[in-house]
């Protein structure tokens, strides 16, 4: 993954490309959070049969405990 800075402007300015992270072997998407301080990959599991959680409604879950 890289990043370059990029200045707008009466003419359009690029900086130099950097390299900030790689991809674990295998990985084919990559995103930033929204505060750009982490990234999620999608990434195939390599043992196993693998299994996958999904947690609907957490902020509900949340509320409760208040």
């Amino acid at each position: 993954m890289m990043r370059v800075d990029v200045e707008s402007g009466p003419t359009l300015r690029v900086g130099t490309p950097q390299t900030v992270g790689l991809l674990p072997p295998g990985g084919s998407r990559a995103d930033i959070t929204p505060d750009r301080q982490r990234f999620l990959a999608l990434v195939p599991d390599q043992s196993g049969t693998g299994s996958i959680t999904l947690v609907q409604n957490w902020r509900a879950a949340l509320e409760e405990k208040r």
